[in-house]
């Protein structure tokens, strides 16, 4: 269905993230939603619903904590898209992630709800 459609895609809209949560918070979809953007950041603002911060600055030292998501449906975001992009592409060539979307925007593009602190 269309749920699925969304979730299978590569590049996921703000919109599109916000469709998901609401359908996993009452168990119609499953996937993790990773923050891969600096502490200090994620402080200052984050997805509701984010399961987990892996900063992509330390990806080299999170390794065994990234591949226990390699055959898991996984969503990662940043603030514009850029930085997820980028890992996106690493995490699928090097490292044979298969299930991968990344927020193509960023939360910057999310108008859902927000935490903070």
């Amino acid at each position: 269905g269309e749920l699925e459609r969304i979730l299978e895609k590569e590049q996921i809209l703000g919109e599109e993230l916000e469709i998901l949560l609401k359908a996993r918070d009452v168990g119609l979809v499953n996937f993790a939603l990773v923050d891969i953007r600096e502490p200090f950041e994620n402080q200052l603002m984050r997805i509701k619903g984010t399961d987990e911060l892996l900063p992509i600055s330390r990806v080299q030292y999170d390794l065994d904590k990234w591949m226990k998501y390699k055959d898991e449906r996984i969503i990662i975001y940043c603030h514009v898209g850029s930085r997820s992009g980028y890992l996106q592409r690493i995490l699928q060539q090097q490292l044979g992630f298969s299930k991968l979307g990344n927020l193509t925007y960023g939360i910057a593009d999310y108008f859902g709800e927000v935490e903070r602190g």
